[in-house]
């Protein structure tokens, strides 16, 4: 008991998620392994475009959209401890957890002179404060953080002989997926380089936090002896609690200020599938190499709160928007 107890806080310090493949009957498994992500947005939101009051002044810049914003690649960890109680039912505790994957850029205006573009938010109807300095601006910076991570816990079981490559689980998952947007605008290049403060700070986040319950299977083929190859695959359906939160600065302008949040709770649903080889050199260790997908539907990203930001009476949450992660693992399992 305390072996499992000691192996539980492990695996919950490192976060982690399970393929609950079972390689011998062994009552306790416990499983660790470094990954790689990649993140892959599905929506494209206008941030920036062309100004034509100022084309002839200056070479304008390209419209910028959140899609320009480079993709993000994360390290992480995953793993799982497994403990069957009978050859055909156990219990799984697992998680995964990625660091905090970011990007940003500063893009200058190919003739310091008016600008070339403005930012979405500086035309939105309603808007409530002045953003003259993201007219025709000169500077353009952007900050942009993801950050996913999520544990599980599963009923696991198994069919006999008769199915011995097949097992399936049933449990609960939760996923905290977040979104960090900062961008600062100046309008002219002696305000970028210090001289004057006509610049406009926003900063957007956007949590989703997905409690669900998830059904799946994992299969399992040995192609030599102590060689398998495999795969698991879970689909889940969550209620996601969104919460955004909104800050709009002006340093030239008293009283523009923004900073305020929502929070509201959707439906949302996710699947992913994870194949993998194994390879169990003796008893007690196995070790691994997979890849990794995930797909996540309905939640929220930043950008698609961009163009609202500067309006007061936007208090309408966004969550139609999805995700995508690939990546690959490598790792090893413990038996006991």
């Amino acid at each position: 008991m305390k072996k499992m107890i000691a192996a539980c806080l492990i695996v919950l310090l490192f976060g982690a998620v399970a393929h609950a493949e079972i390689l011998e009957e062994n009552d306790l498994r416990i499983e660790i392994e470094p990954m790689y992500l990649f993140r892959v947005a599905s929506s494209d939101y206008t941030m920036m475009y062309n100004n034509d009051s100022f084309r002839e002044r200056s070479m304008a810049w390209r419209d910028f959209n959140s899609g320009n914003i480079i993709n993000h690649s994360a390290m992480g960890v995953q793993g799982g401890l497994t403990w069957w109680f009978t050859e055909s039912f156990g219990v799984e505790l697992a998680g995964f957890w990625t660091d905090k994957a970011s990007s940003s850029c500063t893009v200058h205006d190919p003739v310091h002179f008016w600008g070339g573009s403005d930012l979405v938010y500086d035309q939105t109807p309603g808007k409530d404060f002045i953003t003259g300095n993201s007219s025709g601006l000169d500077v353009f910076e952007y900050t942009f953080e993801t950050q996913l991570f999520g544990v599980e816990a599963n009923l696991v079981g198994n069919f006999g002989e008769d199915l011995e490559w097949l097992e399936y689980f049933v449990g609960f998952r939760y996923i905290q997926y977040t979104e960090d947007l900062s961008t600062t605008a100046y309008d002219e290049y002696n305000d970028y380089n210090g001289q004057d403060n006509d610049i406009d700070w926003v900063g957007i986040t956007s949590r989703n936090d997905l409690y669900g319950a998830q059904i799946g299977v994992d299969l399992e083929y040995e192609l030599l002896e102590g060689l398998t190859v495999g795969s698991d695959a879970w689909f889940a359906l969550f209620r996601n609690t969104v919460t955004v939160s909104r800050t709009f600065e002006s340093a030239d302008v008293t009283g523009m200020l923004r900073d305020d949040s929502m929070s509201e709770t959707n439906w949302a649903h996710g699947f992913g599938f994870s194949p993998e080889l194994s390879y169990k050199p003796c008893d007690y260790v196995a070790l691994t190499l997979g890849g990794d997908f995930m797909y996540l539907a309905g939640i929220s990203m930043s950008a698609a709160y961009f163009k609202t930001v500067s309006d007061l009476d936007d208090d309408i949450l966004r969550p139609y928007d999805n995700v995508l992660y690939l990546g690959a693992h490598a790792g090893f399992v413990i038996f006991f």
